[in-house]
């Protein structure tokens, strides 16, 4: 947002500078209008009866034929060395000017959204409450670059019509934020396909339409990178349910589909398919956002208290969301980047760090509780993977403890004395390998 200082003398004066500051940053988004939408929403639509992945688990999907889970495996935890290396990129998130170098008073922080309509509606919710959240951290610039019509086809294909214009749209909207790509460091991604998009005249099968995605998704991640060389994390999002559709834009199963596709392309970043260090990088570390598909107005397992209710969360067409249903996924939005392990660090300003446990830092190998801490921090183990040894580091260095002859899998750290900061933990495990991540006193 900019605005214009005026000498203020009288209050007529006053309104004017406030309506003026309004006015640009207004103008610094896209226009956020789920009334656009035309039809009337099938709110009679019976149930689907698909599972939800993160409710499915290690169960096998009828319709996909494939096992459910956020993760690999059927697990809904995020797998520890992945979660390590996010946390180590995460780390590396900082302030930078408009050259890309680090610059802690005046830099900013660049998160960018990419995608289409849906992307573009649920953004403009998630920036209006991030920016009234006085935790947010004010170098933290949001950028909404989604854009109605920019599917996945589109902004993947140097020759679709659509593709220059959308990134030079994208590029326009971080200019009128003040930003330029150099300081673009973590991206919220939500992208899909009409299901009648080319190179097929007519509506493609559910499983042609899911091979479609992964492709024009891994495409869209070199863009990423290709286009952002300080970017480092990027968290993917599912579509909402299309359960109530009127329109033929991406009804079900396909917005359900949608979702298999981000749990393939996130496991090709946990499995080194998509590697996001080094010289072959061609893509950014890879980790879902909130997972936001329910079968409509029932309430996912995992996650009680999302649902979209017909007609009041969804615009007339059945398929984007209403203002009501935008500032759900707005708030689910906001709680991701403020309580995630590998985004509150650089997203929230240091008073706001969350205690307690937080969800998203488990493993099933490893549980941390809590992070951040206060005077005790519980190490918990899988049973399979004893640790053998331990060390805890300061962030320059110095040996705080060591842990020598573990024994059982519970281990307590507890130092009066340390200041609060961070610190970093590595365990020496059974299997042979190392156990590496960060904690937080508080």
């Amino acid at each position: 947002m900019v605005c214009f200082k005026l000498k203020i003398k009288k209050m007529k004066t006053f309104v004017l500078t406030l309506s003026l500051c309004y006015s640009i940053f207004i103008s610094a988004q896209q226009p956020c209008n789920p009334s656009v939408a035309t039809g009337s929403a099938n709110c009679a639509a019976a149930a689907t009866g698909y599972a939800p992945l993160h409710d499915l688990g290690s169960g096998i999907s009828p319709l996909t034929g494939m096992m459910g889970g956020l993760y690999p495996g059927g697990s809904n935890y995020i797998p520890l060395a992945h979660k390590t290396a996010g946390l180590n990129l995460a780390s590396q998130i900082q302030p930078l000017n408009n050259t890309g170098n680090p610059d802690l008073v005046n830099g900013k922080i660049v998160l960018l959204q990419i995608g289409l309509s849906n992307t573009n509606i649920e953004g403009c919710e998630f920036d209006s409450i991030a920016y009234q959240d006085a935790c947010k951290n004010p170098q933290v610039v949001l950028v909404n670059g989604a854009m109605g019509g920019a599917s996945a086809g589109v902004i993947s294909d140097q020759t679709n019509a659509g593709y220059a214009n959308y990134w030079n749209n994208v590029n326009g909207m971080m200019a009128a934020n003040v930003v330029n790509a150099n300081q673009v460091q973590a991206i919220w991604f939500k992208e899909t396909n009409p299901v009648w998009y080319t190179p097929w005249p007519t509506q493609v099968t559910p499983q042609v339409f899911y091979d479609s995605l992964l492709i024009q998704f891994r495409r869209i991640f070199l863009e990423f990178v290709n286009r952002y060389p300080n970017l480092k994390v990027c968290y993917i999002s599912p579509r909402i349910s299309a359960r109530y559709a009127s329109a033929a834009l991406n009804p079900e199963p396909y917005a359900y589909w949608q979702g298999w596709a981000v749990k393939k392309v996130i496991e090709e970043s946990i499995t080194g398919l998509l590697p996001y260090t080094g010289p072959g990088r061609i893509a950014p570390w890879l980790a879902w956002a909130p997972y936001m598909w329910s079968d409509g107005s029932i309430p996912q397992t995992a996650s009680p208290n999302f649902f979209l209710n017909c007609p009041a969360d969804f615009a007339l067409d059945g398929t984007h969301p209403s203002l009501g249903g935008a500032v759900k996924v707005g708030q689910l939005l906001i709680d991701h980047f403020k309580t995630d392990s590998t985004c509150y660090t650089w997203f929230v300003i240091p008073s706001c760090f969350p205690t307690g446990t937080i969800e998203n830092t488990l493993s099933e190998e490893l549980i941390v509780s809590p992070n951040p801490f206060i005077q005790q921090v519980t190490f918990t183990f899988g049973s399979n993977n004893l640790p053998l040894s331990g060390i805890i580091l300061n962030v320059i260095g110095e040996e705080v403890q060591r842990f020598e002859k573990i024994d059982g899998n519970t281990l307590s750290f507890e130092n009066e004395h340390l200041v609060p900061g961070i610190y970093f933990y590595s365990f020496k495990m059974s299997s042979g390998e190392l156990i590496s991540g960060k904690v937080m006193k508080n």
